[in-house]
């Protein structure tokens, strides 16, 4: 694989084009901005008031709740709101409710523009600062503070109701005419697949260090595991395609069925047509993730991490990562994990200082995966006497009133099976 560097991609991105040089004039500028705050807060307080005010009034006829979009994260911004959405839809009582979402640039604009047909959403900088500055002060933590969050385990409500967002007729035609550009017949099946890597928040949020983004680095996996899983599926005759807004590195792959659309197509509108028109999604615990089931798309998510968190779908499958000392070389059982507590765990750094290392999944078991996917999926999966048996053992070693309790989604079957001493 030719490797594209994370310094190559910084340069054009778009955060790079509009990063300002360092030292004294940088600073000086900061310092304004934070005076010319200072000096419109009053301002800024008084019309929130107003706007307090006016919810007040209004509310015997509607229930005016304002909030910010979590914009920044793709996974976020689709997931979180999405979740908000359904279940809106499911409970008739709440339709009386109005939401007025404060946004800045978001992680996908396609996204942002899909949400803004079902909800009041506005991205400005001026009214982001209104909102923070001048209205959140007053409804903070009353029936007014409209908030989207996902702790990870509210799969009933997200299940209670069918995608909430859409395309439009002439946006379904772009969508067709990218799949032409990539030459995808019409009609022709086709899979995406994503491997999370540094590249993302190092070039798109470089306001942290690579050290202060250090945290995430336990999520990360290589794409080179999850290419034998596609040129398996090109040899069946399905596209697949390499997803991703910034990566480090680009792809060779040997079958001309397998393209890196990452690297030569990408866009944020062909992000969210093609996850939400693709057979099914091979992902990990990256934001992309977190797309595909908002379009009741299937996902078969490999390297998930950490242990405690499930696929939210009827359907899904996914398999963890695996978990090795480093002093004795011995991989740690799931049972261990859970029991320590460290199967929550979300930071790279509480790993080493445990010593522990990450371990991703084979390329065999991201092809394992893949496999049993698209044979449910055309219903020609074969399972095993014992593949419920692993499937309640690996359920079992989570206590009641865990956040995954009640997940809907299974794990690979290969994987239970190739993996059976660490359900012990």
């Amino acid at each position: 694989m030719a490797e594209t560097s994370i310094a190559s991609i910084k340069m054009s991105s778009p955060a790079a084009q509009n990063e300002s040089p360092a030292g004294p004039a940088a600073a000086s500028r900061q310092r304004l901005k934070e005076l010319a705050l200072w000096t419109l807060k009053p301002l800024l307080l008084l019309a929130g008031g107003a706007a307090y005010l006016l919810m007040r009034l209004l509310e015997p006829w509607r229930l005016i709740r304002v909030g910010l979009l979590n914009y920044d994260r793709i996974g976020h911004l689709a997931l979180n709101t999405e979740s908000y959405l359904r279940a809106r839809a499911a409970e008739p009582e709440r339709r009386r409710e109005v939401s007025i979402m404060f946004s800045g640039t978001p992680a996908n604009r396609q996204l942002l523009t899909m949400i803004q047909r079902r909800l009041f959403a506005t991205e400005s900088t001026t009214l982001l600062r209104f909102y923070k500055h001048g209205l959140l002060p007053f409804v903070k933590g009353t029936r007014f503070h409209q908030i989207f969050p996902y702790w990870g385990g509210e799969y009933a409500s997200f299940n209670a109701a069918g995608p909430q967002l859409s395309f439009l007729p002439e946006e379904e035609r772009r969508g067709q005419r990218l799949l032409a550009e990539m030459g995808i017949p019409e009609g022709a099946p086709f899979v995406c697949f994503h491997a999370r890597d540094k590249a993302y928040l190092d070039v798109m949020h470089s306001h942290n260090s690579r050290e202060e983004w250090s945290g995430h680095d336990y999520r990360d996996c290589d794409i080179a595991n999850y290419l034998p899983a596609a040129e398996a599926l090109a040899a069946m005759g399905i596209y697949a395609l390499r997803m991703g807004s910034v990566v480090e590195k680009r792809v060779s792959p040997r079958h001309p069925k397998v393209i890196d659309y990452a690297t030569r197509f990408r866009s944020d509108f062909g992000d969210m047509y093609l996850l939400a028109h693709c057979k099914f999604y091979i992902g990990n615990t990256a934001g992309a993730v977190c797309v595909p089931p908002c379009f009741n798309v299937p996902t078969a998510a490999a390297n998930y991490s950490p242990l405690g968190y499930a696929l939210w779908r009827p359907g899904d499958i996914f398999i963890p990562k695996k978990y090795r000392d480093t002093a004795s070389g011995r991989l740690a059982t799931f049972s261990e994990l859970v029991e320590k507590g460290i199967d929550r765990w979300q930071d790279d750094k509480l790993f080493r200082n445990a010593g522990l290392e990450v371990v991703e999944n084979s390329a065999e078991e991201v092809l394992g995966l893949t496999k049993e996917m698209n044979s449910r999926l055309d219903g020609t999966w074969d399972p095993q006497a014992d593949d419920d048996e692993l499937q309640r053992r690996y359920r079992a070693l989570f206590p009641t009133g865990h956040q995954i309790t009640g997940y809907p989604s299974r794990v690979g079957a290969d994987f239970l099976r190739r993996n059976r001493v660490l359900l012990d």
